[in-house]
């Protein structure tokens, strides 16, 4: 009789450290040689690989007509120019933000003593700030 026993343990670890490197070196073979998709397709032949399926789903340019070509090439155009029209007006508005930023920064350079303050004025009816001022005491001084 043996003096020593293997435990559960011990049989466990042994058949890991045979499985594991037959297994692996296993797969490595099979994926280097081809035979990967043989065994894939043989154990789920609905199964596709997910360049097929991009293929199928992707229209080819011969199975489009010329008329559908530029079609599409005129949207794709059309979406350019729309995106070129948007970044320039937001490259404008970065341009008047970066001069109003500059004018601030000398501004409070100066402390902000300047004499010329400069007085925002109202756009839509072209009345100045000060002007609506003036009107708002005349109004008050009538009441």
């Amino acid at each position: 009789m043996a003096k020593y026993k293997a435990t559960g343990c011990t049989r466990f670890l042994f058949f890991l450290i045979i499985f594991v490197p037959i297994a692996y070196f296993g797969s490595q073979y099979l994926m280097n040689s081809g035979k990967w998709e043989e065994w894939q397709s043989k154990i789920d032949p609905n199964q596709n690989s997910v360049e097929q399926a991009i293929e199928k789903n992707r229209p080819d340019a011969d199975q489009m007509s010329d008329r559908e070509v530029q079609q599409k090439l005129k949207e794709l155009l059309d979406r350019i120019e729309s995106q070129d029209e948007k970044l320039k007006e937001q490259e404008e508005t970065i341009h008047k933000q970066n001069i109003l930023i500059d004018q601030l920064r000398q501004q409070l350079n100066t402390g902000g003593q300047s004499n010329q303050n400069p007085v925002p004025s109202n756009k839509k009816d072209g009345n100045s700030l000060e002007e609506l001022l003036k009107e708002a005491d005349k109004a008050l001084k009538k009441n």
